[in-house]
């Protein structure tokens, strides 16, 4: 779930929770503390009622007005007298609003009177009371809403902000970052600075890769450049040798030309997999691979032999890459040579027609009349048997047959096999 969402869903949720401890906290509590005070007040009122109606009953009318005055205020009381007829005659309320009030029939100069009730401390119970008691308990609920927002700050937002700062000061000191779980925007945001780490890591160990082998690549022309100098400095040579030697020089030099351009694309173009092909006859190829190493090889006693059945034929090919593969071959070779007689083959068969051909003699040869089969592309081929037909054994034991009439000592020949069933 995203930051945005989760903050929005707490945020419904605080205020839904919030609404629902209001109501229970009104419910439970503060009606039963209302109420508990109503009672209170009510006992309180009604003693002090009787004492007044007490002190004033059986009195004439004129010492009742006297007195009212008095005890109203030894009281801190609203008193008010209702004749019969429901009219006031004697108040000390001015407003005539109380919010709580009890009454009492007295009898004054035998004439029955209303005698009401109230006091100043009826605000105990006032509306003003319950929202303040309200707002204290909304108060209290804010508090711990803040700490928990607080926390779900910490460890939804503050957490990973710091932790993906501590990966990347880490990967200030070759520390790298590992992949979390993503739960969040900001644990998106971490898994993608570990992927570009990562990338950046790998475009590092390439072009580290990639400096390594053509700083190995340029050794062996620039080796050979040396031997052919040094030789140059002999006064025994003849005309015709000493041109033949500039000429390798430069043809070498030649070599480390490309190879340094090629350096020079890829640190200016980073271009990836760059491929410069061209169509070449297998002839011309074998020939320059025989004068560049040809008299190389020679002079360290190892003979090297070239067998092509495929002069007239063209492949196309990076041809600076692949005479890079024939120069890390036969370098290697020479490096790791332990034995006074070693011989460099290099084998330009032709095959591939004769593969195909053979391929599709044999999958004409053991299809049935129910079978179909055909060439796809290139060296695929497929076939459509009915699979009461198919017999994996069969199949097994011609590919084994089709490999043993080409794979040598020379090249090996791989098969891939996929099996398909068709329902519909």
């Amino acid at each position: 779930m995203s930051i945005r969402k989760k903050t929005i869903s707490t945020i419904v949720s605080i205020l839904f929770i919030n609404t629902i401890l209001l109501i229970l906290y009104y419910n439970f509590f503060l009606v039963k503390k209302i109420d508990k005070e109503i009672i209170n007040l009510n006992n309180e009122y009604q003693t002090n009622l009787n004492k007044i109606s007490a002190s004033i009953e059986d009195k004439n009318y004129k010492d009742v007005y006297n007195s009212l005055d008095e005890l109203s205020t030894n009281y801190d009381a609203f008193i008010t007298l209702y004749d019969r007829n429901n009219s006031i005659v004697y108040t000390n309320n001015k407003n005539y609003k109380t919010i709580y009030q009890i009454s009492k029939l007295i009898t004054i100069d035998n004439e029955e009177y209303m005698l009401t009730y109230s006091s100043n401390s009826d605000t105990k119970v006032s509306s003003v009371r319950v929202v303040r008691d309200l707002l204290f308990f909304q108060g209290i609920l804010w508090i711990v809403v803040t700490i928990i927002g607080l926390i779900f700050a910490n460890s939804e937002l503050l957490s990973p902000i710091l932790k993906l700062q501590t990966d990347m000061k880490n990967y200030k000191y070759g520390i790298l970052p590992k992949r979390r779980k993503v739960k969040t925007n900001l644990d998106m945001l971490q898994h993608t600075f570990a992927g570009v780490v990562e990338d950046l890591e790998n475009e590092k160990s390439k072009q580290s890769r990639i400096i390594a082998s053509i700083s190995h690549d340029i050794k062996t022309p620039l080796t050979s450049i040396m031997g052919y100098a040094g030789l140059l400095k002999s006064d025994k040579l003849n005309d015709n040798t000493k041109k033949e030697y500039i000429n390798k020089i430069y043809n070498k030099s030649i070599v480390m030309k490309e190879l340094v351009e090629e350096f020079d694309d890829y640190l200016s173009c980073n271009i990836k997999g760059t491929l410069r092909m061209e169509e070449v006859y297998v002839k011309d190829l074998l020939e320059e691979l025989k004068k560049d190493y040809l008299d190389e090889l020679k002079e360290k006693n190892i003979k090297l032999v070239i067998k092509s059945s495929s002069s007239n034929s063209k492949i196309l090919i990076d041809k600076a890459k692949i005479k890079r593969v024939f120069s890390n071959i036969i370098t290697n070779s020479i490096k790791h040579n332990t034995d006074n007689n070693l011989v460099i083959t290099i084998y330009a068969l032709n095959k591939g027609d004769e593969v195909l051909f053979t391929q599709a003699n044999l999958l004409r040869k053991i299809s049935g009349l129910l079978s179909v089969y055909g060439r796809l592309s290139g060296d695929q081929f497929g076939m459509l048997i009915p699979q009461e037909s198919f017999s994996e054994e069969s199949l097994i034991k011609y590919t084994k047959y089709l490999c043993g009439l080409f794979s040598n000592a020379s090249y090996r020949m791989h098969i891939y096999l996929g099996i398909y069933e068709i329902t519909d």
